[in-house]
């Protein structure tokens, strides 16, 4: 994996963030269906828990539940990207 910083620090950055090779061609909507998700199940779960701070009796065994489901998506690789070296 690239550092980002090392070298031409830019360089490096611009590369991690904007890599067309990132994924084969065919995989990208299941590629995108995983970190979409992902990202709504994190966001969803900061909505309850700012809900939560205001009302705390609203969805107290929701957390659980939720940082369960999180652990489980985030065992799983959301691209081979992550199992590259």
């Amino acid at each position: 994996m690239t550092p980002i910083f090392g070298g031409n620090s830019r360089e490096t950055i611009m590369k991690r963030v904007f890599d067309s090779k990132h994924i084969e061609r065919g995989e990208y909507l299941g590629h995108m269906l995983k970190a979409l998700k992902l990202c709504w199940l994190f966001l969803g779960t900061s909505l309850i828990g700012l809900a939560h701070v205001f009302v705390p009796s609203f969805l107290p065994e929701f957390f659980k539940a939720s940082h369960k489901k999180i652990g489980d998506e985030l065992t799983q690789p959301v691209c081979e990207c992550n199992s590259k070296s």
